[in-house]
């Protein structure tokens, strides 16, 4: 960016440790395993067995990409690719389904702020390759842990709902009845995976129900609102089956419907989508470009996301 030589020198003697494989004597940042991919460590400490730390991988290999973009040297396109394809080969070894990713594959240790990390990288290999293998790999570890962190309110229709705590193990420490007679709007802390549980969980801020946790039901319980956003670049391609019909939505901010739209798929429909959440409850895509460019759609059985 500065056209000073010192930095493009820095730059190649940074590279020159990629081409170095360990383990050995003194420093190194890379190893091929025994399965000959090819690794970048986060942690090569004299006499520590290589530990396969993702996040640190995935920042090392967008160095070599932007080293290849400013040099055109070949050797870094090359190693971006080898270092690529490790990710796409150990992706399932990191997830575990239903809960945080594994921070490291030598001790499979669990890091909620690190999950976040991931699943922004895997985006951005997205961006970088085209290639769909990492933006599907974004949406399952968005899916197994979406970030707890949310605002706004609970929307919960009248019926009867079993409010739980849980303790410091995500075990249910204590649970309640409760029956709600008209719909209600409740303040929120956190929207959360207990591990263990295929739900997501609401925790209430206020009320009789304050530091009660309930469960995430679409329709009946849910946050107003936009929650676990993510989004596509490139944009990703929506299919709608043939005979298809759906309600096609454009949103405030807060959740607040603003247009509707019927969609008939007639023969099927190809549309391009730039953004995923859970949108009052339900899993929608935000379409991109064309006449329902800004509505967002379901998706279920006969729309999907490719």
């Amino acid at each position: 960016m500065t056209g000073e030589p010192r930095w493009r020198e820095a730059a190649d003697r940074t590279f020159a440790a990629f081409l170095r494989p360990g383990p050995c004597a003194g420093p190194y940042i890379l190893n091929i395993d025994s399965e000959g991919y090819y690794w970048l460590q986060e942690w090569p400490w004299a006499g520590m067995a290589p530990d396969c730390t993702l996040n640190g991988h995935n920042s090392s290999l967008f160095g070599l990409f932007e080293y290849y973009m400013v040099t055109r040297d070949e050797r870094a396109r090359e190693l971006f690719r080898g270092a690529v394809t490790t990710v796409r080969h150990y992706l399932p070894s990191f997830r575990r389904a239903g809960w945080i990713s594994c921070y490291c594959l030598a001790h499979r240790s669990t890091n909620a702020n690190y999950h976040r990390m991931h699943v922004g990288q895997l985006l951005e290999l997205f961006k970088l390759t085209g290639s769909t293998v990492f933006a599907r790999a974004a949406d399952r570890f968005q899916s197994d842990y979406p970030n707890p962190e949310v605002a706004g309110a609970i929307q919960v229709e009248p019926g009867r709902y079993v409010a739980l705590r849980f303790n410091a193990d995500d075990r249910v420490s204590a649970r309640r009845t409760v029956t709600i007679r008209r719909a209600t709007r409740l303040g929120v802390r956190l929207r959360q995976r207990h591990r263990g549980r295929s739900e997501i969980d609401l925790l209430v801020a206020g009320g009789r129900l304050n530091g009660w946790w309930l469960a995430e039901s679409p329709g009946r319980v849910y946050l107003r609102g936009f929650a676990a956003q993510v989004g596509y670049d490139p944009a990703r391609k929506l299919t709608l089956s043939r005979g298809q019909t759906c309600t096609a939505y454009a949103y405030e901010d807060d959740g607040s419907v603003r247009e509707r739209l019927g969609v008939d798929a007639g023969d099927g429909l190809t549309l391009e989508v730039g953004r995923r959440a859970v949108v009052n409850g339900v899993d929608r895509v935000r379409v991109r470009g064309g006449e329902l460019d800004g509505y967002w759609l379901p998706l279920r059985r006969g729309i999907v996301l490719r």
